[in-house]
């Protein structure tokens, strides 16, 4: 074939390759995006039809992306946004409750702005607006040996139920209250907490708990024993005598203050709290006290106006070592000032060491925690009114609570303690526990204790012209206690 002739067959292609290299040339960008919101759109209307996963609506979706002919090639497309895509994965407008229907008016905007928006978008959001609840129960069955005046102690009661609200009010407070009560309802706590003071500072202020050796702040039923150690109820309890006059000597346990404490974290490679408190008063010496009853003095000594020295005062400090990835070591110490005036002062001062050892493998449920607490009593009484004189006691208590896995865990308690308001009479207990929890709101315990006599109360009945008390008993006790809702307290 002669080149003249070749030339022209060449020729005759370039009308059908001319369209064939058009279709290959990419699309101009308004076309592509055109195209793209078509597809999206085509896709949105398959989803609607039918299930995504059902064979409808496959056979739908690939219909519509391969039927060239039935798009709509002039159909002007709204372009799609951020917002668009969200808000077709929201549910259907019927399926919305009623706060969530149609669109957010002017005055609901700058109400969301300003942080008083109260017409959420998603139903689940009030409930971050709650505080949060809980409800404990302890029912608790004591037997003793004991005899005489004290055998309405063989009963089985609900010894405490508490109800407690936790919230965060603002980025600036907290607040804490607890109701409790078996018989009688009252408020055991109720309190404000800081949250965002600088340099590490905290403030409390109400009624609480207060920050106390070592297990002042730890409530009841959270003890790794039925309850409190003697030395504890003598030198922080509030010592009354019963309306009955049966049982001449029963203690709130624990030191519950009105007042203000601060606390600050010092700077230091370890952890260093120190604490300065003032409250309304540590020794109950008020008109009809337990005080003023045990040394004959109805009138009782506060009367008239408070002033400063009437106060109680406190310093404290709390130190945490890590000696290992399983071990640490914390160091509590405190001292409580009461002054109402010269003749009836009284210091306290506690000194408590615990050791704990927590396998890392395990976290906090096989390991084991050993407290030793000290506490030394000086106190002044009114030699005018008394031939009682001045009174240095002592306290001592220890125990080992050893959990054993995440069900089984066993305590050991032992103390002795002198009689604060007479050193020539004491006591000293013993006792074990075996607590299982079938869950961690949930828990049975047994525990099994000797008491020895208990010389102060028969001190006190000789003073106050009651009967002597009953000599050394034995106690066993099934405590069953349970949780409901959010129920905590701070990990001490």
């Amino acid at each position: 074939m002669n080149p003249v002739a070749r030339m022209l067959i060449a020729l005759s292609f370039i009308p059908f390759a001319i369209p064939l290299y058009a279709g290959q040339k990419e699309a101009p960008p308004e076309k592509a995006e055109k195209e793209a919101q078509i597809l999206i759109q085509k896709t949105r209307n398959a989803n609607r039809a039918e299930a995504p996963g059902s064979p409808a609506g496959i056979a739908q979706l690939q219909a519509s992306q391969s039927s060239p002919d039935n798009e709509p090639e002039k159909e002007e497309t709204p372009k799609l946004d951020l917002e668009d895509i969200f808000q077709e994965l929201m549910p259907a407008e019927e399926e919305l409750p009623p706060a969530t229907k149609g669109k957010e008016t002017e005055e609901e905007a700058i109400a969301r702005e300003v942080g008083q928006y109260e017409a959420p978008k998603f139903p689940w959001f009030p409930a971050l607006l709650s505080p949060y609840m809980g409800v404990m129960i302890d029912v608790a069955a004591q037997f003793t040996t004991q005899e005489g005046q004290y055998e309405d102690a063989n009963r089985i009661d609900m010894r405490e139920a508490e109800l407690n609200f936790y919230s965060n009010v603002d980025p600036f407070v907290r607040a804490f209250a607890m109701v409790t009560g078996a018989e009688e309802v009252s408020v055991e706590e109720a309190y404000l907490q800081t949250s965002s003071l600088p340099h590490d500072l905290q403030v409390r202020g109400g009624k609480f708990f207060a920050n106390l050796g070592r297990l002042n702040k730890t409530h009841t039923h959270d003890l790794p024993f039925f309850d409190q150690p003697l030395a504890m109820q003598n030198f922080l309890g509030n010592p009354q005598p019963e309306e009955d006059q049966e049982v001449f000597l029963s203690y709130d346990p624990q030191y519950m203050g009105k007042g203000v404490e601060a606390l600050w974290l010092v700077p230091t490679d370890f952890y260093w709290r120190l604490l300065f408190a003032i409250y309304n008063e540590f020794s109950d010496r008020g008109l009809g006290s337990f005080y003023a009853q045990y040394l004959g003095i109805p009138g009782g000594f506060r009367s008239r106006n408070r002033g400063m020295n009437d106060f109680s005062y406190s310093l404290g400090s709390r130190w945490f070592f890590e000696l290992g990835d399983d071990h640490s070591i914390r160091v509590d110490a405190y001292g409580i000032y009461d002054a109402p005036n010269d003749d009836l002062r009284r210091t306290l001062e506690m000194l408590a060491l615990t050791y704990r050892w927590y396998p890392l493998e395990y976290g906090l449920y096989r390991g084991m925690e050993w407290t030793i607490e000290i506490f030394a009593n000086q106190e002044r009484f009114l030699e005018t009114a008394t031939n009682l004189e001045d009174q240095n006691t002592w306290g001592i208590y220890s125990y080992i609570d050893y959990k054993l896995d995440n069900r089984f865990s066993i305590s050991l308690l032992g103390g002795s303690s002198q009689f604060r308001f007479d050193g020539d009479a004491g006591a000293w207990q013993v006792g074990s526990a075996l607590s299982y929890q079938p869950s961690e709101r949930h828990r049975i315990r047994l525990q099994i204790s000797h008491i020895d006599e208990q010389e102060w109360k028969d001190s006190v009945s000789n003073t106050i012209g009651l009967p002597a008390g009953d000599g050394a008993f034995w106690e066993f006790i099934v405590q069953w206690t349970a949780v409901m809702g959010s129920h905590m307290h701070t990990y001490e």
